[in-house]
């Protein structure tokens, strides 16, 4: 889905089910996922990524913040929904 914010800047958003972990692995897949759609850009400028009333670790917050380090499509700006907060995990 891609959603528009005030910014008129297009977001990605993608979401873990229920039963997925809340981890940098399975969130780095849906990220994954939203940067496939774009191939004739070389970065998403923005994904959310709705991970529904869990939370995720600091040490799995921190390896989200290196996800453009190892991505092969890299991404502009990452924020997490977690428990009904918006948190920006990235920006470039």
């Amino acid at each position: 889905m891609v959603a528009a914010s005030r910014r008129d800047i297009e977001a990605e958003h993608k979401g873990l089910s229920e039963t997925t972990p809340a981890d940098a692995v399975h969130i780095g897949r849906q990220i994954a996922k939203a940067t496939a759609k774009n191939k004739r850009r070389k970065t998403v400028h923005t994904v959310i990524v709705d991970i529904g009333a869990r939370d995720v670790t600091n040490e799995e917050f921190a390896a989200l913040q290196r996800y453009n380090d190892t991505a092969e499509r890299r991404i502009g700006e990452l924020w997490l929904l977690a428990q009904g907060t918006l948190r920006q995990v990235l920006e470039e």
